[in-house]
């Protein structure tokens, strides 16, 4: 008798934790459904950021210096000074003397002009040079990079203007080449998206200018023109997003 009524007080206990255990089993499976989700939203989340937004570790320190470091601005600024410097130093050594085949290819006339505006190139680049060498700061940095690409580029609309009275085909490839030769050059340096669109911008003003004041052509051939310089910008920007993305991950 006494048996009969211990299983029954057990069977009955077995019963109640049954109950009690079953709706904790559930909650449990719905927390564990619900870190999953939360996790796979997270996933999700971290994905669409890396790709579609601007945070902090991805497209905002290629847009700007406004999130970086001063030892990351001042290690950068030094790398640029150095190629900025070399590369001032090298044009202003080599524009000067190239002016000799300018006197076999040209008309004394315009071959004289040409070496005033090759000198005078060569002259503001011995400027900025002095200028990086004397004072290497950021600021000096920032005003000399848009005028070292601006000079040339003056240059070429000089030499453009004076050799314009000659035949097209007496006309060396290498001055209707220079704004792009120029743009290419802009890829040695790790700039941020917004001081290369600076640069660039330097670099176009007198590109269109002279294709619009200067040169007889049809809007399709100015559009093109345009259309071709914007390609090399392009490129030229992606080469120094990457060289500055490089020297982070260095850094």
């Amino acid at each position: 008798m006494i048996t009969n009524k211990q299983n029954s007080i057990n069977n009955l206990g077995g019963s109640m934790e049954s109950i009690v255990k079953s709706p904790m089993n559930k909650d449990h499976g719905n927390e564990s459904r619900s870190s999953d989700e939360r996790r796979k939203n997270s996933k999700d989340a971290a994905l669409f950021n890396s790709y579609f937004t601007v945070d902090r570790h991805a497209l905002s320190d290629l847009i700007s210096t406004k999130l970086h470091s001063d030892d990351f601005i001042a290690t950068r600024t030094s790398y640029i000074t150095i190629r900025l410097w070399f590369m001032c130093m090298f044009f202003a050594l080599s524009v000067p003397i190239f002016s000799g085949f300018d006197f076999v290819l040209f008309p004394n006339a315009e071959a004289l002009a040409l070496l005033v505006a090759r000198v005078t190139l060569s002259l503001s680049l011995f400027s900025l040079a002095y200028l990086l060498k004397v004072r290497a700061l950021v600021n000096t940095v920032r005003s000399v990079m848009p005028l070292a690409f601006l000079a040339p580029m003056i240059f070429y609309v000089a030499s453009m203007i004076i050799v314009s009275d000659l035949p097209k085909e007496e006309i060396p490839s290498i001055f209707a080449m220079l704004p792009y030769f120029i743009l290419a050059m802009l890829g040695l340096f790790p700039l941020t998206i917004s001081g290369g669109v600076i640069v660039v911008v330097c670099i176009l003003v007198p590109f269109i200018s002279y294709e619009i004041f200067f040169v007889q052509q049809s809007i399709w051939l100015l559009v093109n023109g345009i259309w071709l310089f914007l390609l090399f910008a392009g490129i030229s920007l992606w080469l120094q997003v990457g060289q500055l993305s490089m020297l982070m991950k260095l850094y």
